[in-house]
């Protein structure tokens, strides 16, 4: 290498540095937003209701992301803003899954309710 392009080098690097690290001080702002819709999408399938604790996770974890943007710690911000997602996708699950369960036994309380009236089958 001759030391005009060893030159050349070192100035792209130089130049690339402020510009690296002014774009991981970024706000998560589409990790924030992700995490919003996917608590948004939890509410919808009625977690607080299905499944209280990991909503609240999820909006804990939002809140302290947006603390952490506030604060200028967007390795942290991205980091809780990342797993209120994550929380949230699994409040939305676990409501969808509670839901299911109860029609399940709704169908089959029906179910053993045809079989007694159609066929004088009795009740277990």
């Amino acid at each position: 290498m001759t030391a005009s392009s060893k030159k050349i080098h070192l100035l792209i690097c130089l130049c690339l540095l402020p510009a690296m690290a002014w774009s991981k001080a970024l706000p998560p702002e589409q990790e924030l937003a992700d995490a919003e819709t996917a608590l948004r999408i939890a509410d919808e399938r009625d977690a607080q209701v299905y499944a209280p604790v990991e909503r609240g996770f999820a909006e804990d974890k939002l809140v302290r992301a947006r603390a952490a943007v506030e604060e200028k710690d967007m390795k942290l911000a991205r980091q809780l803003a990342l797993e209120a997602e994550v929380d949230a996708e699994l409040a939305g699950v676990r409501s969808r899954l509670q839901k299911a369960r109860e029609q399940v036994e709704t169908e089959t309380a029906e179910n053993r309710t045809l079989r007694r009236d159609l066929l004088g089958e009795e009740q277990p």
